[in-house]
């Protein structure tokens, strides 16, 4: 697991949405800016996350699934409406990297992989084996989300291998 810890330290560069906004920046001088806003959100969120998981860890010793510890904690230490907000807000963000994922990997294997070994440059044929590909990966995701625990080592998985692959190639880039 020491592997994968330092992969998911260093994978936040590595990630094809945060790939696209270091991309996307128009003047050199605007990446020391960037990068300080970055690390501070990022900061700002692992730390929020690592507190929570430290102070349900201590509240709720017996605690079946540890990944539920956010809503057992706003259940028992919030009113239902704020309950239904911090809900609402995790499902939100749940869906935006699922629907990330997806697109990323369909248009990913329509464009480096079937482009290039079909030896197509059909716009139209190209969409419909994007749109078939996020129905396949989607159905196998699904598959293997009925198994349990089996999805976030998996997502731990494919964190860390886009870290190695693209984190620290992006990081000495900018410097």
């Amino acid at each position: 697991m020491g592997g994968i810890g330092i992969g998911i330290g260093i994978g936040y560069p590595g990630q094809p949405h945060i790939l696209a906004n270091f991309m996307s920046i128009k003047n050199p001088r605007e990446i020391k800016d960037s990068t300080l806003i970055a690390m501070i959100w990022v900061g700002l969120t692992t730390y929020g996350a690592v507190i929570v998981g430290l102070i349900g860890r201590g509240l709720y010793k017996n605690l079946e699934d540890p990944e539920q510890v956010f809503l057992v904690m706003i259940k028992d230490l919030f009113p239902n409406y704020m309950v239904g907000l911090f809900a609402a807000a995790v499902m939100a963000a749940i869906l935006s990297s699922v629907s990330a994922y997806l697109l990323v990997a369909a248009a990913s294997f329509a464009t480096n992989v079937y482009r290039k070994f079909a030896r197509v440059e059909n716009e139209k044929q190209s969409i419909w084996i994007e749109r078939i590909t996020l129905v396949v990966v989607a159905i196998l995701a699904y598959a293997l989300s009925q198994s349990g625990g089996l999805v976030f080592e998996v997502a731990l998985y494919a964190w860390g291998g886009l870290a190695a692959s693209f984190g620290p190639i992006i990081i000495f880039s900018l410097y």
